[in-house]
């Protein structure tokens, strides 16, 4: 398992940004779905038609609020890439 940290701004989150791609890549209309597995992309689930997330996913409360579907196992099955 691995460890990361993202620093951004404060007026900048992942929701604006996939609203933002929404406008320039795609027609305002389009439907975007989004996967996530932490606090930082509850902004993204948000915005997005559709949204996923794995067993793990540390705000389990707020997603299950927005409707994002919450797969029954932790992680991805890296035997799928192997």
């Amino acid at each position: 398992m691995g460890l990361d940290t993202t620093i951004l701004p404060r007026e900048i989150d992942k929701g604006k940004a996939l609203s933002t791609m929404r406008g320039l890549l795609w027609t305002a209309n389009a439907q975007v779905s989004a996967i996530g597995d932490s606090e930082p992309d509850v902004a993204m689930f948000r915005v997005a038609d559709a949204s996923f997330a794995p067993n793990n996913i540390t705000c389990r409360q707020e997603v299950n609020a927005l409707g994002t579907w919450v797969a029954s196992r932790e992680y991805q099955d890296k035997g799928l890439f192997n």
